[in-house]
């Protein structure tokens, strides 16, 4: 703009004295035509006219000058504030990107310990595994011993009621003997005076009702571990409920997004058949277009599953064959995309 304003500028200047010249040749014609006023004037006529015309088109060329430079002017005045406005945003976007940067770094940082993390559950998942089948196997050991005591209690209550059946059945006989002992009287004889009879203690009573509260309190104290193996094992169980739980959501969250992945906008997932109790029932995987899809994509839908299992429980080396069977060149160029970027670390 300033090199269109100098040229304008030069333009102006040139066309200034170009005016200048013609208006002195004027006065000179002028001066001429009064001085000679001859046969010549009328030739001088026309070279004034030729002049006048000269004269107009200088003075237009003059006012187009003008106007070219108050609009180059304008204009210039226009790019200062755009490149002014320009270097403001610069700067804001400066700022912006150094900013992200730094968000970024912290999260890389954050990325760095979440992976860190991961790598620990994931070494210390074969522990816990085992522990878990540990467990399992204690809470088999504590039903096989739960079943046992509830026989030996069911026993022992059989007995039990056996006893206080004896018990009340001799009690009434007691009670019978001792009502018809009282009824016997000793008579003297000789010159000895007659005795009262002794009274017969319940011995035999007696050792039934200690036997009795034994058998009680070993009912009490098998009822007592019993309720305590109960316990635990219901505590196993909603240990088993919550890791179950907790697995599922997270294979179903996967499966959807592996889905979605491998069939570019697809939709599957796990339901539970029974969501109250879903070790009676089992697992349901259904997709919402499953009569639509070719037999490739329902390979793709077997190994969005596959996929699945193994971020929630990687293994670092799995078999499969000729799964691309079913696959076109689109579906296998998907698939080995994934396997490439998802799971680098296994065979």
């Amino acid at each position: 703009m300033e090199k269109s304003l100098e040229a304008f500028k030069k333009d102006y200047e040139a066309a200034s004295s170009k005016a200048g010249k013609v208006e002195a040749e004027v006065k000179r014609l002028h001066t001429l035509i009064v001085d000679i006023n001859s046969h010549k004037l009328k030739a001088q006529r026309d070279r004034l006219d030729q002049v006048n015309r000269e004269l107009d088109e200088c003075t237009s060329a003059i006012t187009k000058a003008q106007v070219a430079i108050k609009t180059a002017a304008r204009n210039l005045k226009k790019c200062e504030e755009t490149v002014s406005r320009l270097e403001a945003e610069l700067e804001a976007n400066k700022q912006a990107v150094e900013e992200l940067t730094a968000h970024l770094k912290t999260l890389e940082e954050e990325g760095i310990e979440v992976m860190k993390a991961c790598q620990e559950a994931e070494a210390a998942l074969p522990e816990v595994q085992q522990q878990y089948q540990a467990v399992v196997k204690e809470i088999k050991a504590l039903q096989q011993q739960e079943h046992a005591l509830q026989e030996e209690s069911l026993g022992i209550r059989l007995r039990v009621e056996q006893i206080d059946a004896t018990i009340a059945e001799h009690g009434s006989k007691i009670k019978h003997w001792q009502k018809e002992a009282s009824k016997l009287v000793l008579h003297a004889v000789g010159d000895k005076p007659a005795e009262a009879l002794p009274k017969l203690t319940p011995v035999a009573s007696r050792a039934g009702e200690e036997l009795y509260l034994q058998r009680v309190a070993q009912l009490d104290e098998i009822t007592t571990e019993r309720d305590n193996f109960k316990r635990g094992y219901e505590d196993l169980r909603k240990q088993r409920l919550n890791e179950f739980m907790t697995g599922f959501n997270i294979i179903t969250n996967k499966l959807k997004e592996n889905y979605q992945m491998l069939t570019l906008g697809g939709d599957a997932e796990l339901e539970l058949v029974d969501s109250l109790d879903p070790f009676s029932e089992g697992i349901m995987f259904s997709w919402k277009k499953i009569f639509n899809l070719s037999g490739g994509e329902k390979t793709l839908s077997s190994l969005a599953l596959v996929f699945a299992l193994h971020h929630f429980k990687p293994t670092p080396l799995y078999f499969m064959d000729e799964i691309d069977a079913a696959l076109d060149f689109k579906n296998v160029s998907i698939v080995a995309c994934y396997i490439y970027v998802s799971v680098p670390q296994t065979s």
